[in-house]
């Protein structure tokens, strides 16, 4: 995880934050591997970048396609979980006045979970609506706070769990 980062955009205000950019290093200097957790999207969300939650499901089916497609022998290829991201709270962003995020980044990501479980079916792994289980805090609308991290944490182990069996 890393503050700031997308699916598969250079951010032009924040610099490189790309995940794809990133994915491949991280699987070659943790390989072996047995589970791979993808929870991206927040930050594509941002006006800058143009996307709705369906561009943005694309964006991390294509990152799930290199953790899928990479070679990991000798070792066997990890289960792959994507996670669509917690919504934004529209309410709680006018009221800090976000310069990143908009209620239409927050309208997006109503949208991430349908998209996302749709990418998920097609790339044949696991998923995970992290909305389900957590929210923003009300210090942004758009990050957790320790409460919901809990949630969110338990939520993982658990699917993890199920997983790995």
């Amino acid at each position: 995880g890393q503050n700031g980062r997308t699916t598969v955009f250079a951010d032009p205000v924040e610099g490189s934050k790309s995940g794809m950019a990133y994915l491949e290093p991280c699987l070659e200097t943790a390989n072996p591997l047995q589970a791979v957790v993808i929870m991206l999207g927040t930050n594509d969300a941002k006006d800058r970048f143009g996307c709705n939650a369906y561009q943005i499901s694309q964006s991390v089916k294509r990152l799930g396609e290199i953790v899928l497609r990479r070679d990991y022998a000798p070792y066997p290829k990890p289960e792959l979980l994507i996670v669509s991201p917690i919504e934004i709270n529209g309410g709680i962003l006018a009221e800090n006045d976000d310069q990143n995020f908009s209620q239409a980044s927050a309208e997006r990501s109503i949208d991430f979970s349908d998209h996302f479980a749709d990418r998920a079916r097609e790339l044949g792994c696991h998923f995970l609506d992290a909305a389900a289980y957590a929210q923003p805090g009300l210090a942004d609308g758009v990050h957790l706070d320790a409460e919901n991290h809990a949630k969110l944490a338990e939520a993982l182990y658990q699917k993890l769990m199920d997983i790995l069996e």
